[in-house]
């Protein structure tokens, strides 16, 4: 991992992000770290060198640290890099071991936490055709069991999703460290 530390003045920069991209730690023109949340979430919110060693040792971020000129090519950078967390194609699953298919799971469930329910079920739904999920019996209950609480999650509308404005930035960091 590269360390944390970057001068003052060197730009903004694309510290660490999900293959999704949709969530992003970003450092501004001071120094300052936050985490980037997608439109509709609370955010963004201030957070310091912890938060950021977690979200990569503990929840699937990757250390990027991509220097930019604005916050615009920030977002540029960060949209150049995502990889939308899309149904992996046939050919692709055949190459998945075990561990692809836990760490594809892992993000399924995180984009569950943050409210999405169908997408995570379409990956769940892919992930059973691949090869090592049949050969490897937790993998295979591991994406049973997740869309088995897919189906009793409820969907969140607006009229049940919580209010933007009632988390706040402790919070926020909280269920980084804990999601």
């Amino acid at each position: 991992m590269s360390s944390v530390a970057e001068p003052v003045g060197e730009g903004f920069t694309l510290v660490a992000m999900p293959p999704s991209g949709e969530t992003y730690i970003a450092r501004d023109d001071h120094g300052v770290l936050w985490l980037i949340t997608p439109p509709g979430v609370p955010g963004p919110e201030r957070i310091d060198t912890v938060v950021l060693r977690r979200a990569v040792a503990e929840h699937g971020f990757e250390r990027i640290d991509r220097v930019c000129d604005s916050w615009a090519d920030v977002d540029r950078a960060r949209q150049e890099l995502a990889t939308t967390l899309e149904l992996p194609q046939r050919d692709e699953l055949e190459e998945f071991d075990a561990e692809d298919l836990r760490r594809v799971l892992r993000h399924a469930a995180r984009m569950h936490v943050q409210g999405d329910v169908l997408r995570p079920r379409r990956v769940a739904h892919s992930l059973l055709r691949a090869p090592a999920a049949k050969a490897d019996d937790e993998v295979y209950t591991a994406i049973l069991d997740f869309l088995e609480q897919l189906d009793n999650a409820p969907l969140l509308t607006p009229a049940v999703a919580p209010p933007a404005d009632a988390q706040k930035a402790e919070a926020r960091q909280r269920m980084l460290l804990v999601s």
